[in-house]
């Protein structure tokens, strides 16, 4: 099984720029036998498309405000150009109906790409932990066979406007959208692959890849 991913940027200490895919994710996919495909640029997504059984947009920085009409009031740091590679895989892989997932920031740029929006800054839930409540017999019930788990949590921005379409899955207990589900979408809010990579990815792997 191969699955593609979007590359991710920041600076360095120096000022320099690096890309990378997280060790984290690729422990949680590389350990459970799938191998991943670097979508670098908007180029590598046709090649992407023929290889790949899916598509994993993973968490990163924050999403240019422009994407869904708004000045910035929050927005922390963003790269324009990745928004739009994700943006340009998501659609494409979506209308070849192969399976999409998304964490953390891939669950935000999803919703924005199909009509959502975001709140650019919310507190509490950067750097914690809480309870997040589950939609019965959902992917993330199925997963974690409860209602209600305690996530990680590393964002300070969220869905606001759900994008039309789009269930809401599972949400936290001040009512943050942390799940979510369309046709062939699935996205989370936390970061599975820093706790729990195991169980959470065999169920993709087993049941929609």
């Amino acid at each position: 099984m191969k699955i593609a991913v979007t590359i991710r940027y920041k600076y360095d200490q120096d000022g320099d720029g690096i890309h990378y895919t997280t060790n984290d994710n690729k422990k949680m996919f590389r350990n459970n036998g799938v191998e991943l495909f670097t979508i670098n640029e908007i180029n590598d997504i046709e090649k992407a498309l023929v290889e790949c059984d899916g598509l994993f947009i993973p968490g990163g920085v924050d999403m240019d405000p422009k994407f869904y009409n708004e000045e910035i009031n929050g927005t922390a740091q963003f790269f324009t150009w990745m928004d739009e590679l994700d943006i340009a895989a998501i659609k494409a892989f979506f209308k070849k109906d192969k399976p999409i997932l998304g964490i953390c920031r891939g669950q935000q740029v999803i919703n924005v790409c199909f009509g959502g929006t975001l709140y650019q800054d919310i507190a509490n839930h950067r750097g914690t932990w809480h309870n997040v409540h589950l939609k019965k017999d959902s992917f993330v019930e199925k997963i974690y066979h409860s209602d209600t788990i305690r996530v990680n949590s590393w964002h300070h921005q969220a869905i606001k406007d759900l994008a039309p379409g789009f269930e809401v899955i599972a949400t936290s207990d001040d009512s943050i959208i942390e799940a979510i589900k369309y046709k062939n979408i699935y996205a989370v809010q936390w970061h599975p692959e820093m706790y729990d990579p195991d169980c959470f990815i065999r169920y993709f792997i087993e049941n929609i890849f």
